[in-house]
């Protein structure tokens, strides 16, 4: 069965004339075209009525080859978890030169959990002039924050082309056998089962890498 799937998403562009890059996926008045489709959005994962999935959200700021941290900042898609999503491009994007860094901050909320206890943290790298779809997607899932930090910012900013950031998180909630308290908001909708350079998420409500 395939499976609605949220992540936020942002893209950072090393240098400033590239095409822009369209978060893939539909919105949800196209999801009657899609038999048999999940919206984890609103999938039960408890049976407690005030039961609340934390969000996912972290914010991006540049630093310089000068060592500067650039003013600008930029959040996630969808923080606060609107419930509709729209299939038109909503990434934020910050540009970067070759030889900057990335800062990555947290911006999550936890839900009914007391602490978020995973990150799936994941990015690709689009050389510019590249088809998006062929460029590998990194996962992995950590146990804390600054765990993304060291993934992010040592992420090389050397040649021209375009950072795509997802993440999606859980807290410790109890939640139904099987279960995991994983984040549903975001602003990237991905259904591709024949694409395997797709985020992986999760399969029903436990998380699993998986190849779309």
């Amino acid at each position: 069965m395939r499976k609605l799937i949220c992540f936020v998403l942002m893209t950072v562009f090393l240098m400033a004339n590239c095409l822009p890059v369209y978060a893939d996926g539909i919105g949800d008045n196209q999801r009657s075209d899609y038999p048999g489709v999940t919206d984890y959005q609103k999938h039960p994962v408890s049976l407690n009525d005030d039961h609340k999935k934390p969000s996912a959200g972290f914010s991006l700021q540049i630093k310089t080859s000068f060592g500067s941290l650039r003013a600008e900042t930029i959040k996630s898609g969808n923080i606060d978890g609107k419930p509709n999503i729209v299939p038109s491009q909503d990434s934020p994007v910050i540009n970067a030169a070759v030889g900057d860094s990335i800062v990555i901050s947290d911006r999550c909320t936890k839900g009914t959990g007391s602490i978020i206890n995973q990150y799936d943290i994941q990015y690709r790298f689009v050389p510019e002039g590249s088809n998006r779809e062929d460029c590998e997607i990194h996962s992995q899932i950590v146990s804390n924050f600054d765990a993304v930090k060291n993934i992010i910012e040592k992420l090389p900013l050397n040649e021209k082309g375009t950072y795509e950031i997802f993440m999606a998180v859980a807290d410790n909630a109890s939640c139904l056998p099987g279960a995991v308290n994983w984040s549903a908001n975001g602003n990237f909708r991905t259904i591709n089962t024949s694409n395997k350079n797709f985020p992986n998420g999760m399969s029903g409500t436990l998380p699993k890498h998986w190849s779309k």
